[in-house]
């Protein structure tokens, strides 16, 4: 089954947690099925530093079921957010 993902960054959040850089962002998230069924609507928060794209495991797991699904929302995710965050101050 193919699925539709549309995604747009909503806030960026620095976090103070480490010494790395992480920054958060909020992802408004859509995700339908090719008959226009909505799957999910809502918000999963990225972790992003040098060193890599970390979606939300917690937020991903709400949104959808099944691990093929969950797998495939985390790559388009990181797929998104990769060429957007050297912008993201």
């Amino acid at each position: 089954m193919e699925y539709i993902f549309k995604f747009k960054l909503t806030d960026v959040y620095p976090r103070t947690v480490d010494s790395l850089g992480t920054k958060e962002v909020a992802v408004s998230s859509t995700v339908k099925t090719e008959e226009d069924k909505l799957l999910f609507q809502g918000n999963i928060r990225v972790r992003f530093n040098e060193f890599g794209i970390f979606p939300d495991a917690k937020d991903i797991a709400r949104a959808v079921e099944g691990t093929t699904m969950r797998k495939q929302l985390t790559f388009e995710l990181k797929r998104y957010v990769k060429p957007h965050r050297k912008f993201l101050v």
